[in-house]
């Protein structure tokens, strides 16, 4: 047991020095790579498997004003430069999107466009994740809206010990 725990902090503290096991100046290829999913790997366009090596941008975004991370684009040059990230899970919100059934914030999608764009010019992979804590709004979370949702459906979601989970709503 003393062992493992041994390895374990050995091979963690060797995960954070990459450059003992690969050239941190290697060159990026010059165009962005296409990426297909072939279960259960995701591969390239010359079907090599993709290790992806990234963060999630960013959880704040929930919680500010505009939906969007703090992040700017000196940032993703930094991730890219400094930590060597390939691969960013970017969240984007349904309403932020659609904040009322059938308007569409166009100032919010391109702000993500934009800001996808600073990934993909440094040739970094973006993972959109159209996020979703619990059910929605109506809830606790964000998600369903409310004009999506009858209060019917929202009342019976509440009740429900499975689905409400560890939420105290």
């Amino acid at each position: 047991m003393k062992y493992k725990f041994l390895l374990t902090v050995i091979l963690f503290s060797l995960s954070n020095h990459r450059d003992l096991f690969a050239s941190t100046n290697a060159e990026k290829p010059k165009e962005q790579t296409t990426i297909t999913q072939h279960l259960p790997s995701i591969k390239d366009q010359f079907g090599r498997t993709l290790i992806l090596h990234g963060l999630n941008t960013a959880s704040n975004a929930k919680h500010s004003k505009d939906n969007h991370p703090w992040i700017q684009e000196k940032d993703v040059i930094r991730e890219d430069t400094e930590f060597c990230f390939n691969t960013v899970r970017y969240l984007v919100f349904w309403g932020a999107i659609e904040p009322q059934q059938g308007v569409y914030n166009y100032n919010y999608l391109n702000e993500v466009k934009k800001r996808v764009e600073w990934y993909t010019q440094n040739k970094i992979h973006v993972i959109i994740d159209m996020h979703q804590d619990v059910y929605g709004y109506g809830v606790g979370g964000n998600g369903a809206l409310d004009w999506a949702s009858t209060q019917t459906k929202i009342q019976n979601l509440i009740s429900d010990k499975q689905l409400r989970g560890g939420y105290k709503i």
